[in-house]
């Protein structure tokens, strides 16, 4: 909604998605939660670690640099963090088969 504010009213878009003008007024002003501001610090410390080494590393590794830089962090959280820069990671390419003609019948 806050993008879109210069095309649209904002009672319109509300209307639409089913959220009040005074909620999203009351959201603009509200500052974030220090869940978030973890949650971001940590997302760009996995990113760094798996661009630091890269693009190789996996949760593992991941992992260990992150707690010998002092978070304390589980598993778990670190591969749900690294698991969208896994998949930006360009694959390789299958090989392809070689097809053999059919032995003609006669």
């Amino acid at each position: 909604m806050l993008v879109e504010r210069s095309n649209f009213t904002v009672s319109r878009m509300g209307r639409l998605l089913g959220v009040s003008r005074s909620g999203f007024y009351a959201w603009l002003g509200r500052v974030p939660s220090q869940r978030a501001i973890r949650a971001e610090r940590i997302e760009a410390k996995v990113a760094w670690f798996h661009g630091d080494s890269d693009e190789v590393s996996g949760s593992p590794r991941i992992l260990a640099d992150l707690r010998c830089d002092g978070e304390v962090i589980s598993r778990k959280t670190v591969a749900k963090k690294a698991a969208p820069l896994k998949k930006a990671v360009a694959k390789k390419a299958p090989a392809k088969k070689a097809v053999r003609k059919a032995a003609k019948r006669k």
